[in-house]
């Protein structure tokens, strides 16, 4: 038997390593996009987290303002639950 097939000895190992809430202002890294392959490996800090029904939405902004005639603002979504991955590497 693996340790890690009892739940609650798993939450409470993973609880020293990985944050048990996902929020926003976290920077997370993809490691695999349902949307498209060059989002992958994107590093990004969580701009929003929606939940629609039973599922989320991790929304990240990328914008440039250094020049005052051309600026931009993109956001991208990532849904967890429809088999984008993505790992918290700063809180």
């Amino acid at each position: 038997m693996n340790v890690f097939d009892i739940d609650e000895i798993r939450e409470h190992i993973l609880s020293y390593v990985y944050p048990t809430q996902v929020t926003v202002g976290m920077t997370i890294w993809v490691s695999k996009s349902s949307f498209h392959p060059f989002l992958t490996g994107t590093v990004a800090k969580i701009y929003d987290i929606k939940k629609k029904h039973k599922n989320y939405q991790v929304v990240v902004m990328n914008e440039d303002t250094t020049s005052k005639d051309n600026w931009y603002r993109v956001f991208t979504y990532f849904y967890p639950n429809g088999g984008d991955q993505m790992k918290v590497i700063k809180c």
